[in-house]
């Protein structure tokens, strides 16, 4: 069987950007060779940085210069250029990037009247794509206003609506909730044997039913071969990182030991009175929320994509104002708080860490908060969460030249440097390989000294990490139990 794409000693670097970098590269793909076949479903693994996202775009004709040979459909491509590979579908590993259009509606219809498609024809398309990844009520809906899983969902309802015969998804399901996870794994294995999927994703399960697996590391092949081979060898999965021992919540006599509830006699730190807030007045997304937080809590924060979790990070952390109701700190309305003492007391890391980066390195971003807070130490501050959070040998790059996974620690980083009584984690999770998740739930477990609200479609972070959970529903606060 002649292959798809045949990679033949393919070596792509990409130059560094950051303090020192001049005449520096990064190694993204290090002599790597791969032969892709028509039809079939090929999982991609890797730790943060191991070139999984450069291989996806070197696919989709999104690569810079390389060097090596790339065949595509039997011939050595000589002019690389994204119209050679113009039937082939590319869902970012950061899918707010590639959302174009200020409507939903619009944004799938965009590829498809590019295609110059009947309008009648769109139409169709638009609204199976749409009900598809349960957009379908949101058609309307301003694309700036989604959540992260929503935008999620919406790049692959786009790319999807346009019925390609070779899809590459760089870890689609990183921010979706469980339903929309449901949803992608239906499809790909419906169109299993149909098309061909290219499928990069940082959980095994995922990866399980794929025709091959392929693992990078450092840019280069450590395994390639069925899923079962993979699955079946302990030394590999031990290597791989992709099957870490998650750590679990201790309990009992451990000096770490979370407390199950909050100490009776305790005041909030963190208190929420009768709270509403919308984008758009005729449809209210948060209604009457009461709730209270106490110092050092754990709290877990879930519910499907759009159900409000972020915006009620944002309204915590004081970035957004309530339509109605109180947010008190310590007993006082933060509305009263100036800006630094807001900052002092609560730090909030967003869904998608590059909106926030502000600094040219990784370091000069970590530092970025602590210096504006006044403290002292700023380079021990720096160095000690460049160590926590895996970054040695990062502290000089630009943050925007990271994968997705070091972007995530790096903005991490740049939250806890900052020493706040209060930490909001959204996401924190997503786009981190298996072991550097293990590793961060290891970290808040034996945090006893900060208050953590943590919103994720990761139950097992939750479940593992957390004293409290809270289901967010239809606009309320729809469970609020002890874990």
């Amino acid at each position: 069987m002649n292959p798809l794409y045949s990679l033949k000693n393919i070596t792509l670097k990409y130059p560094l950007v950051g303090e020192h970098s001049d005449n520096q590269f990064v190694l993204a793909l290090d002599n790597l060779s791969l032969d892709i076949y028509e039809n079939e479903c090929l999982a991609i693994m890797g730790g943060n940085g191991s070139g999984k996202s450069s291989l996806a775009k070197l696919l989709a004709g999104l690569a810079g210069d390389f060097s090596g040979e790339l065949h595509y459909r039997g011939t050595l491509i000589r002019d690389y250029n994204r119209d050679i590979f113009s039937d082939v579908a590319m869902i970012l590993q950061e899918p707010q990037n590639q959302i174009l259009m200020p409507t939903v509606r619009e944004e799938i219809a965009f590829p498809l009247e590019n295609r110059r498609l009947p309008p009648d024809t769109i139409a169709l398309k638009v609204e199976k794509a749409a009900r598809q990844f349960r957009l379908d009520k949101l058609l309307d809906k301003k694309t700036d206003r989604l959540s992260g899983g929503q935008i999620t969902a919406l790049a692959l309802a786009t790319a999807l609506a346009t019925e390609p015969k070779i899809v590459i998804l760089d870890e689609p399901d990183s921010h979706l909730d469980n339903e929309s996870r449901a949803t992608l794994l239906d499809f790909i294995s419906g169109q299993r044997g149909k098309i061909t999927i290219v499928l990069i994703s940082q959980f095994p399960e995922t990866a399980a039913d794929a025709d091959r697996c392929l693992i990078l590391e450092s840019g280069r092949r450590l395994f390639l071969g069925s899923a079962g081979r993979l699955f079946g060898d302990s030394e590999l999965k031990k290597k791989s990182r992709l099957f870490p021992v998650i750590p679990t919540k201790r309990t009992g006599g451990d000096a770490h030991a979370i407390e199950k509830t909050p100490v009776s006699n305790a005041e909030p730190i963190l208190q929420l009175k009768d709270v509403s807030f919308s984008y758009d007045k005729n449809n209210p997304l948060l209604k009457n929320i009461d709730l209270e937080i106490y110092p050092n809590e754990k709290i877990g924060m879930f519910g499907v994509s759009g159900s409000g979790k972020s915006t009620l990070a944002l309204i915590m952390a004081g970035l957004l104002k309530p339509d109605r109701g109180w947010v008190l700190a310590k007993n006082i309305p933060i509305s009263d708080m100036s800006t630094k003492q807001l900052r002092m007391l609560v730090a909030v890391s967003m869904q998608f860490p590059e909106r926030a980066f502000v600094g040219h390195t990784v370091a000069e971003d970590i530092a970025f908060g602590p210096i504006n807070l006044g403290y002292d130490n700023i380079e021990n501050l720096v160095n000690r969460n460049i160590e926590r959070f895996g970054l040695t040998g990062l502290a000089d790059r630009h943050p925007f030249t990271l994968s997705g996974g070091q972007k995530r620690r790096a903005a991490l980083a740049g939250i806890t440097a900052m020493g706040t009584d209060i930490v909001i984690f959204d996401e924190p999770t997503a786009a981190m390989d298996p072991q550097t998740s293990a590793d961060f739930i290891d970290e808040l477990i034996t945090d006893n000294e900060h208050t953590f609200i943590i919103i994720s479609h990761d139950r097992l972070l939750l479940n593992t990490v957390c004293n409290r959970l809270i289901e967010l529903k239809d606009g309320h606060i729809y469970k609020c139990d002890t874990n």
